[in-house]
């Protein structure tokens, strides 16, 4: 072999290297969040706090309330005033600074059995609006199935899947599901009920609900294991 022949097979050699450490280090690199990205996560940790004092508030005011309507004995027998406007407690205008409750919607397993989001709630939830077809959902699942391996005990995960027949049908889900071996839980939103109330209109969306069923926040696009890890410690915090 000549010399040139040589230094050719040394030149495809390292140039194989090259590509090989890429492939092996730039998926690791891509799994920290972007600063864009970042922004986002702590826009819905503020906004998980900003929940947390809200419901805290409401029931300070609920006791509040309760303790003022409780009859005052010694003023039981005491002539009412017939100038008082009893109902003006009712017409006070409705507290705009109360937590948002996640609407409800309802879905169909694998097996075709009808589930009412509200029946899930009780644990943080994790809604993810995924497709079959959609190359940045099928990037973060694995980070979805380590996640639910982990904490699906203390977390209620919804994997909830657009089969609407014509782009995502139930033989297909069923088939994506069994190919990679997921057993995290699929849902069917057959009805596209979950998809619009939600306002899905790119995929993947994931939505973030607390243990009381009040929205915190969403994120659209694919999530890095770091960046779903991040979500589901501020929902077990």
């Amino acid at each position: 072999m000549s010399f040139s022949g040589i230094k050719l097979i040394i030149a495809i050699a390292a140039l194989a290297g090259v590509i090989i450490a890429a492939a092996i280090l730039l998926p690791r690199l891509n799994d920290k969040p972007t600063e864009t990205q970042q922004q986002k996560l702590e826009e819905i940790m503020k906004n998980k706090e900003k929940v947390d004092e809200q419901k805290q508030e409401s029931a300070e005011k609920e006791d509040k309330t309760n303790e003022a309507q409780k009859p005052d004995s010694n003023e039981s027998d005491a002539p009412s005033d017939s100038g008082k406007d009893e109902n003006s407690a009712v017409d006070e205008p409705e507290d705009q600074n109360e937590p948002i409750l996640a609407p409800d919607f309802t879905v169909y397993t694998r097996e075709s059995e009808p589930v009412k989001f509200s029946e899930k709630t009780g644990k943080p939830m994790i809604l993810n609006f995924w497709a079959t077809w959609c190359g940045p959902c099928q990037s973060e699942h694995p980070y979805f199935q380590k996640a639910y391996d982990e904490y699906g005990d203390e977390i209620e995960f919804m994997m909830i899947n657009p089969t609407d027949g014509y782009n995502d049908t139930q033989e297909s889900v069923e088939k994506f599901i069994e190919k990679h071996g997921y057993t995290f839980p699929v849902y069917m939103d057959l009805d596209s009920e979950a998809h619009y109330i939600y306002g899905i209109n790119a995929f993947p969306t994931t939505v973030l609900i607390d243990e009381d069923g009040y929205f915190i926040g969403g994120y659209s696009g694919a999530l890095t294991q770091e960046m779903l890890d991040m979500l589901v410690e501020m929902l077990l915090d």
